[in-house]
C-alpha cells in the first residue's frame, strides 16, 4: 500500500490548491501516515501529518489530522523510548511529546503524559548509572510531577526516591530530605510498607550524618510502628537490616548477625522477582564478617 501511495500524496501534495482535488489530497496523504504508522515507521508518518496541519482544512480534516499527528508522535516517542540508546533519543521523544500536547484531551491527553514521564524517567536512569547525577537529578526531578498527574505511585516514588539518591550522592542533604519525604508520599499512597521503610532507612542515615540525633530517633520510632501494624516482609526485611547496621556501627558484632540472620527466612520464602533481596542480604552478612 505504502508503494502505491507514496507516489500518489507527493503528486497529490504539489498540486497546491487545484480545485476539486483539496479533499482527495488530505485523504490521501492521511492514508499514507495511517499505512507507515501502521508498519512501526511512526518517524516517517509524523512529517506527513504535520505538513496536513498546515494546510486549510475543515473542521472534520483537522480532527482526524490532529488525532493522526497525535498518534503518530506517541508512537515515534515510545520507538525512541523503547530502544533507549542514548540521552539524545529520549531528548527527541520528550520533544515530540511536548509538540503535540497541547492538542490533546481525554485518554490521549493521559496516555501523552504517561510516554512523557516515562522519557524523563529513562533519560535520568541513563545519567545515573554512568553516575551523572546532576543531569541525572534534573530529569527525574521532570518525572516526579508528571507521574504525579497521572497517579502513578510507582513512577512517582521512583522518580523521587531517585532525586534523593542524586541528591545525597551530591553531598546535597537538605534537598535529599526533602525528595525523600516525596518518595515517602508516594509510597504511603500506594500502601506500600516495603517502600515505606526503605525511605524511613535512608532518612535515618542522613539524619545520624547531620548529627540530628532528635530526628534521627523519631525515625527510628516510626520504623518501630510501621513493622509492628504493616504485614510486609520487605518491610520487615530493611527493619532488620536497619537494627543490624545499627549494632554494626556500634560493635556488637553478633548482635548485628542475629538481625541480620532474621532476614534469612524472609529471603527464602519470598521468589526472587517478589522481593529481590538476597543479594543485599549477603552483602549485609559479608560486611559484618569482614569488620569482625
Amino acid at each position: 500500500a505504502i508503494v502505491l501511495l507514496q507516489p500518489l500524496a507527493e503528486q497529490m501534495e504539489s498540486m497546491g490548491e487545484e480545485a476539486g482535488r483539496h479533499a482527495e489530497r488530505v485523504r490521501c496523504m492521511l492514508m499514507l501516515a495511517e499505512c507507515y504508522d501502521a508498519t512501526d515507521q511512526p518517524d516517517a508518518a509524523y512529517p506527513i501529518a504535520k505538513r496536513l496541519m498546515q494546510l486549510p482544512l475543515t473542521e472534520e480534516e483537522k480532527a482526524e489530522t490532529t488525532e493522526m499527528l497525535i498518534l503518530c508522535a506517541y508512537d515515534w516517542a515510545t520507538l525512541l523510548i523503547n530502544t533507549r540508546e542514548c540521552p539524545q533519543q529520549l531528548q527527541q521523544a520528550q520533544s515530540l511529546l511536548y509538540e503535540v500536547l497541547p492538542l490533546a484531551t481525554g485518554d490521549d491527553l493521559h496516555a501523552l503524559r504517561k510516554c512523557l514521564a516515562f522519557a524523563w524517567y529513562v533519560e535520568g536512569h541513563l545519567h545515573l548509572v554512568v553516575q551523572e547525577e546532576g543531569a541525572g537529578r534534573r530529569c527525574m526531578t521532570e518525572a516526579y510531577p508528571l507521574f504525579c498527574q497521572i497517579g502513578h505511585s510507582t513512577g512517582a516514588y521512583l522518580s523521587a526516591k531517585a532525586v534523593g539518591d542524586a541528591s545525597r550522592e551530591l553531598c546535597e542533604l537538605q534537598p535529599a530530605l526533602e525528595a525523600y519525604e516525596k518518595a515517602w508520599a508516594a509510597a504511603k499512597s500506594a500502601n506500600n510498607g516495603g517502600k515505606m521503610m526503605e525511605l524511613l532507612k535512608e532518612k535515618k542515615k542522613l539524619y545520624r550524618i547531620l548529627g540530628d540525633s532528635h530526628d534521627e530517633a523519631k525515625i527510628s520510632m516510626q520504623m518501630d510502628s510501621l513493622v509492628r501494624c504493616m504485614n510486609s516482609d520487605e518491610a520487615t526485611f530493611f527493619f532488620h537490616e536497619d537494627k543490624g547496621h545499627e549494632a554494626l556501627e556500634q560493635g556488637n558484632y553478633d548482635l548485628a548477625e542475629l538481625w541480620f540472620k532474621k532476614n534469612a527466612d524472609i529471603v527464602q520464602r519470598n521468589a526472587p522477582e517478589q522481593m529481590p533481596y538476597a543479594s543485599l542480604y549477603l552483602s549485609d552478612l559479608r560486611e559484618l564478617y569482614i569488620a569482625a
